[in-house]
């Protein structure tokens, strides 16, 4: 046996010292009554708790609750939230306190634990002496004396340490939420006597006077009003009803009214969920004599759950409804733990189901269905009928333990609430999946509210989820059953199911599903929650494409819910992590603002891990970026400057500015690296400005140039070219800024001064060539300082730039070499 002698007495020393340090503040009767109080008090408190407070604050606390108990009226309750500070009260809690005085009744702990959970409280310490109280007629508290004694009141004295909260408002709220909930536990368990006799005088009339006719399960539903009588039923409400003089209204007795009944706002909201009868025709065209139901409001006492509803018919000689028993309270949990075959009416219910379904009860599937019945919510036994628990029990059988989503669906007889039984595969249930399914039902049904509760079976490869879906008695559904049950089988998918799918369209069976193997658990909880299955196929293909496309992947998109101008760079990479001080001078020299990046390493058994990096990108002049237009000579630019073949500088915006390719730009930047050797007045920054300033005449100046330059377009004559510069010329009229138009004249003399260039020409391997070589006229160039040479031809690429100068026809010498790059011509 477990020795609890130690424990008491490390209890028992700690309540003396509470006591004598009680003695220093109280002589006389006062410390009489202080010191009775306080053993009693702390008797049944843990040691570990009164260790976990200091003395003074242990006795304060005693001491407050004694005053606010001292007096008090028979039947009075009363209740005290505040924060004890010690410059007021004489001691302290860094919680909330609440402190109860009333009548000890049943329910009371978890009546008050109800209130408090519903206003979000927590409780940290629960205090709950009962004592027996002798007080005098003004109620004053005269002596305490022991809980067997005759003499005297036993009274509930509890204090609760809560959640702190200052805000006086929420403080009275809870006390009066806390006194409504002891008048009802006052009023249920008043009553409950007579609420028990009520129901035996009910089946008293059954017995004495049966109803007309052969009423199916007479004997069981007599059997059942005992059972629940008989400590399967906790009873906190009963009224009757009788037909009224016009033959149509069902009005209650008076006098029958009793606990939660007799409180009327609690009666009016019962009565507006339609199992409180006002018209005699919901209740005649029930063909049951007993109806077992859900009310539309929780209890406020025992259990937080929604109330049970009994309801047994009074009928006249000829069958026709001429009253009513409504009962009110919660099925026990014994009722719940009870197999079905101790239960009346459900057994006899239960026997039809198995006999309708035609199954020999010793066979495999007779004994599943028995154990699908005995597992089945209790309350939808109770509340659904023959046709519609054999449908379901039926419907459940068929599932034969396969791996599938299934929805059984039931609205109430009053169209109050719906019941959903929704199976899913036990290795997909997760919290998330059931919030999911609760959204679905709530959107599908227009619920209002719903419950839920979750049944795993160690034999079974299913898990079991039930709803309880609250609506309006007039609402109705936007979808049907299946419908719904489409919905939560898409739900139900895991990301790595849609990536399944999603493969195996975008590759075919068989490369989708070799690419499975190796992807299926690549991408981390990051990325599944950011991307789409359908997504993923597309990424998977770019980092399948890695090693043909020189080690680095791209794509550019719009989102579809981007509404900013915003648009998406993902960059893929095999190894480590691309440096990002190296990536976004290249991105930001192109004309966008990074406004965020999101990395994700793809981490596969037995590779190097592949990386993602996504970019969230903004144009910096406010430009709406077509991506259709540009994505790819972004990716074709990106790729060549991040291999060295182009140059990171501003000409890198006209890709977006101007929507030019890369080696447009390239073309540009060599056009201007020679402007600079002539002299030009500009730096090569208010250059790239004026070009990307004036994007509209830039890409004029491209299409002059490959007019004039490339065989395939150029046709023997200047007109096309001509109509061009006609153009941009005229074009040039609109420029106001005159330093900008001087630097775009510039360019269209260069371009206009060009006799030939390798631009067009295809290295052996079918490449272009790594560097651009133009061959110019100096006398169409007004800017080229005296004497002027009679050829130049200039040579550009990232590595390297050089001038060869011509003096004559025949060329005597050599490219010119210069250390000194900004004067090399000299």
């Amino acid at each position: 046996m477990l020795d609890k002698s130690a424990a008491n007495k490390r209890t028992a020393e700690r309540i003396e010292k509470i006591v004598d340090h009680g003695r220093q503040q109280a002589k006389g009767e006062q410390q009489r009554l202080a010191e009775a109080f306080t053993r009693r008090y702390f008797a049944r408190v843990p040691h570990s708790d009164l260790c976990a407070h200091e003395i003074i604050d242990l006795h304060g606390a005693a001491m407050a609750h004694l005053h606010l108990g001292r007096k008090r009226a028979p039947g009075e309750t009363l209740v005290h939230a505040y924060n004890p500070r010690f410059d007021k009260h004489g001691w302290q809690s860094t919680h909330t306190v609440l402190e109860i005085v009333t009548d000890d009744m049943p329910f009371l702990v978890d009546s008050v634990s109800m209130a408090i959970n519903r206003h979000g409280f927590t409780a940290h310490l629960t205090v709950h002496p009962i004592i027996r109280t002798v007080r005098g007629k003004d109620g004053v508290v005269k002596e305490f004396v022991e809980v067997d004694a005759q003499s005297g009141q036993v009274e509930s004295f509890m204090h609760l340490q809560l959640d702190r909260q200052t805000d006086t408002k929420k403080l009275e709220e809870l006390e009066r939420q806390v006194r409504r909930t002891l008048d009802d536990v006052r009023l249920a368990t008043g009553d409950w006597r007579a609420i028990r006799e009520a129901v035996l005088g009910m089946v008293e009339e059954l017995e004495k006077k049966p109803p007309p006719g052969d009423i199916e399960d007479l004997a069981e539903i007599i059997e059942f009003c005992r059972w629940i009588e008989a400590g399967h039923f906790t009873f906190l409400g009963y009224s009757q009803y009788q037909l009224d003089d016009s033959g149509e209204t069902l009005a209650v007795v008076d006098s029958s009214i009793m606990g939660l009944l007799k409180d009327s706002e609690r009666k009016e909201q019962l009565a507006s969920g339609g199992l409180i009868p006002m018209n005699v025709q919901a209740y005649s065209s029930a063909s049951e004599l007993l109806i077992v139901a859900k009310a539309n409001a929780r209890s406020t006492v025992h259990r937080s759950g929604y109330l049970d509803y009994i309801g047994l018919k009074r009928l006249d000689k000829r069958g026709r409804l001429r009253g009513l028993h409504c009962i009110f309270g919660l099925f026990t949990s014994a009722a719940y733990r009870r197999d079905t075959s101790e239960i009346p009416m459900l057994r006899h219910k239960i026997a039809r189901i198995i006999d309708a379904s035609g199954l020999m009860p010793a066979s495999h599937e007779g004994k599943a269905l028995d154990n699908i019945l005995e597992s089945y919510p209790r309350d939808e036994l109770f509340q659904a009928s023959d046709a519609e628990l054999h449908a379901t029990a039926m419907g459940i059988l068929e599932l034969q333990e396969r791996q599938r989503i299934r929805l059984f669906q039931r609205r109430d007889s009053f169209g109050r609430y719906y019941t959903s039984l929704v199976y899913v595969p036990r290795e997909k249930y997760s919290r998330e999946l059931r919030l999911a399914i609760q959204d679905i039902l709530l959107e599908a049904l227009e619920g209002k509210s719903v419950d839920f509760d979750t049944l795993f079976s160690s034999e079974s490869v299913l898990a079991r989820i039930y709803y309880v879906i609250h609506v309006s008695p007039d609402s109705q559904p936007r979808l049907s059953v299946d419908e719904i049950e489409r919905r939560l089988v898409e739900a139900a998918r895991s990301w790595q199911d849609q990536l399944r799918t999603a493969l195996t369209e975008h590759f075919g069976e068989e490369r989708g599903n070799d690419l499975f193997e190796v992807y299926a658990d690549a991408f981390p909880a990051s990325y599944r929650d950011d991307y789409s299955a359908r997504t993923c196929a597309y990424d998977i293909q770019k980092i399948e494409e890695l090693a043909a496309n020189g080690g680095i992947g791209m794509h550019l998109y719009r989102p579809l819910a981007a509404s900013d101008g915003s648009i998406r760079f993902k960059l893929y990479s095999s190894g480590t992590a691309m440096s990002l001080s190296e990536v976004l001078p290249v991105i930001e020299n192109m004309g966008v603002k990074v406004r965020g990046e999101h990395p994700y390493e793809i981490t596969l058994s037995d590779t190097p891990a592949h990386w993602i990096h996504e970019f969230d990108l903004r144009h910096d002049g406010g430009k709406e970026i077509d991506t259709d237009d540009v994505s790819q000579i972004f990716q074709d630019a990106f790729g060549r400057i991040w291999h060295g073949e182009a140059e990171n500088d501003g000409f890198n915006r006209l890709v977006l500015g101007a929507e030019l390719n890369w080696r447009d730009t390239v073309m540009l930047r060599a056009y201007c690296k020679y402007l600079l050797q002539l002299r030009v007045p500009f730096s090569q920054e208010y250059m790239i400005e004026s070009l990307v300033h004036n994007s509209e005449i830039t890409r004029m100046l491209a299409q002059l140039f490959h007019q004039r330059m490339d065989p395939d377009a150029h046709s023997g004559d200047d007109k096309a070219a001509n109509a061009i510069a006609a153009s941009i010329n005229e074009a040039l009229e609109a420029v106001e800024n005159l330093d900008q138009d001087r630097i775009l004249r510039c360019y269209l003399d260069l371009i206009q001064a060009s006799l030939r260039c390798n631009f067009f020409q295809a290295a052996e391997d079918g490449t272009r060539k790594p560097y651009l070589s133009i061959k110019f006229d100096p006398s169409r160039i007004s800017l080229m300082p005296l004497p002027k040479p009679k050829f130049e031809i200039f040579v550009y690429s990232p590595r390297v730039e050089a001038v060869h100068l011509r003096g004559g026809s025949v060329a005597r010498g050599g490219l010119r070499w210069s250390d000194r790059r900004e004067d090399f011509r000299t």
